[in-house]
């Protein structure tokens, strides 16, 4: 059975003849009465009772007339819904790019709430260090993260700043200190990113800022974890954002306030290239209060 025979039968019901039926449904009367007569032989049964001027339904065809409408209007149904899906947008993928290491935690809660609201929304996040480049050849949809020297023109959306902290063991001499000086910390062994992390950018300026481009770095690791990691290890300390405070309670390491510590800007930018959806609008929104 196919709904091209349950359109053409649907059409003969309506007008009460086969020439003016297959006129509407501009074919010609010889295939509409083969398609109708397929029908019929599927469904063991004369649908239609035939005289010389006009035509009319018989009872099984009362029957077949009936549900085909229900049939058609749960399809009906069915293309609004998924029109209304793709007017939403929940039936693309948003591409998220940031380059920031640190904020895998604060993304997923996000998330959470945006899936209950648009659950069949596809999301792609991913770590670009090129942050820029990724939003001019359309390969996000939403950037999120540090920016400096920006050579591109975009619309940024500054949604953060804050400071760093020394990160030490809880046993280290400077673990109980309400706040330390760069000269107290300048012989310290640090753990710090490597060349692979945009944020590397950040201290970089800094050292130079403050005049420390010789700051003993024992190791650079290209994730926050591993830097953690040899923070508890006692092998060495490190700066991190103050947004991690949580982070490093959890650890049981100590994050103390660092006099004229580096200071980090993170802006929200979207892709423009093209229009945005509704569910893209929503989570550019949350995102807007990710810290």
């Amino acid at each position: 059975m196919k709904l091209q025979q349950l359109e053409y039968f649907m059409a003969v019901s309506k007008y009460a003849s086969f020439t003016l039926a297959s006129q509407k449904l501009h074919t010609s009367q010889p295939y509409l009465s083969t398609q109708l007569k397929e029908l019929e032989r599927e469904l063991g049964a004369s649908l239609i009772l035939r005289d010389k001027k006009h035509c009319r339904l018989s009872p099984a065809g009362e029957v077949v007339a009936k549900r085909t409408e229900m049939i058609f209007a749960l399809i009906k149904e069915a293309q609004e819904e998924i029109n209304e899906l793709v007017t939403q947008g929940s039936t693309t993928t948003i591409r998220i790019g940031t380059n920031l290491i640190d904020i895998d935690k604060a993304f997923g809660e996000v998330l959470l709430l945006f899936n209950q609201s648009y659950p069949y929304v596809s999301i792609d996040f991913k770590y670009y260090y090129d942050l820029e480049t990724a939003l001019e050849t359309d390969l996000i949809d939403i950037g999120i993260g540090i920016f400096l020297d920006t050579s591109i023109p975009l619309e940024k959306e500054l949604i953060y700043t804050e400071s760093y902290l020394l990160c030490v063991n809880k046993n280290h001499p400077l673990a109980h200190a309400d706040s330390v000086t760069i000269d107290e910390i300048r012989s310290l062994p640090f753990a710090a990113y490597s060349d692979q992390v945009y944020e590397k950018k950040v201290f970089k300026r800094w050292e130079r800022k403050i005049n420390w481009e010789n700051r003993q770095i024992v190791i650079e690791l290209p994730s926050l974890h591993l830097v953690l990691d040899m923070v508890q290890r006692e092998k060495a300390c490190s700066i991190l954002p103050y947004s991690l405070t949580d982070e490093l309670n959890r650890r049981n390491l100590v994050g103390i306030p660092l006099e004229d510590s580096p200071e980090r800007a993170i802006y929200l930018v979207q892709n423009n290239h093209h229009g945005h959806c509704e569910a893209h609008r929503y989570l550019f929104e949350q995102l807007r209060y990710l810290f």
